[in-house]
């Protein structure tokens, strides 16, 4: 966790945040909206996707649901010394469908509810040992394999 303290700190000057209710869940979220991603606009053929990564204290069944259909349910680990995990994934949707609602549940009660804000590809979920959460919208990559 040392290690990943600067990282985050760094990230931290790069951000806008709020803090917002779930949409249907009893936990505060810390939303962060990665300032130095460009907001990428797509055409109205075009699909849209985001990508969702799972960072810092995972250690725990993840079940991730988009609209209520449940689309990841697998055990997430994160390294103690990088804060990351090798588990994520990628949701699909149409520019005529309404925002999707994004659903991560680590037990029965412990969940966060946020609806997925338009323009940007990844979604950086963070749990710390506080069971505090945050959600990172970024157009930027900073997850490495």
């Amino acid at each position: 966790m040392k290690l990943l303290l600067p990282l985050l700190l760094c990230f931290g000057c790069m951000q806008s945040r709020k803090i917002i209710n779930s949409v249907s869940c009893n936990n505060k979220v810390n939303i962060q909206y990665d300032r130095n991603s460009s907001k990428r606009t797509l055409s109205v053929n075009e699909s849209k996707s985001f990508t969702v990564f799972f960072l810092n204290e995972f250690h725990n069944r993840v079940k991730g649901y988009v609209n209520g259909s449940l689309k990841f349910n697998e055990m997430v680990e994160t390294n103690v010394t990088t804060g990351k995990s090798d588990k994520n994934f990628i949701f699909r949707y149409e520019n005529r469908e309404p925002l999707p609602i994004l659903k991560i549940e680590i037990e029965e009660g412990n969940c966060i509810d946020i609806k997925v804000q338009e323009g940007y590809r990844f979604v950086y979920i963070f749990y710390d040992s506080k069971k505090e959460w945050t959600v990172r919208f970024s157009n930027k990559y900073y997850v490495e394999n």
